[in-house]
């Protein structure tokens, strides 16, 4: 197989849950899809890229539904390492509960270097990603794949764009509503390095793929 081999990576975030439209931190706490985020996805579902070769992702309930719903015909391979970031004792809390907290203030001054109050560090998070994407990549190429899917958070798809888009936008920048994505084109060794993709999609496609 060669290098220059081209790969379609697609990350997607998964739909919208009860803790989304409070907007509440709820990074590990394992909450299913409100029923407005399932009919969302129902609706827009001839709009994501059809027909991926493996479909992975984070290993909580709404990720998991998110790909049952997109991808029902397809096996998914639930990973705890695509997790969001871990809130610690933030988790199910809103930024209006969270204000007069003196760490919380910290972290909103710093959040690259100041941890999260008994969670994540964002290095932490980091390097657990760069290891979900080398055994995802892996297990693609394993497969002989071309076009392999990930149903993760918005943390995870700000970190991955953040690293591949050519777009000059750094990690708070990006954002990726409940549903949205994006999809890289890579070659498999620009995916095995973390370098820049060749290029870049918004995910829903604004037309359905087949026509």
């Amino acid at each position: 197989m060669a290098l220059d081999e081209q790969l379609v990576i697609t990350c997607i975030r998964h739909g919208v849950t009860e803790g989304n439209e409070r907007k509440a931190y709820i990074g590990w706490t394992d909450q299913p899809l409100a029923e407005q985020g399932k009919v969302q996805l129902m609706n827009c579902r001839e709009y994501y890229p059809h027909s991926p070769d493996l479909v992975v992702g984070s290993d909580l309930q709404r990720c998991r539904e998110t790909a049952a719903i997109l991808y029902p015909n397809i096996p998914y391979i639930p990973m705890k390492e695509w997790r969001e970031l871990h809130f610690g004792e933030w988790e199910g809390k809103t930024h209006d509960e969270l204000q007069e907290r003196s760490t919380y203030q910290s972290w909103l001054n710093d959040p690259f270097q100041i941890p999260v109050e008994n969670g994540e560090r964002f290095d932490e998070f980091s390097e657990r990603i760069w290891q979900a994407w080398d055994l995802s990549v892996a297990k693609l190429l394993a497969c002989n794949g071309k076009h392999l899917v990930i149903v993760s958070h918005g943390g995870v798809l700000k970190r991955l764009a953040s690293a591949f888009s050519a777009e000059k936008k750094q990690f708070w920048d990006w954002h990726f509503s409940p549903g949205e994505g994006g999809q890289w084109i890579h070659t498999i060794q620009t995916a095995r390095s973390k370098k820049q993709c060749i290029s870049y999609l918004a995910v829903p496609l604004m037309e359905n793929e087949n026509g």
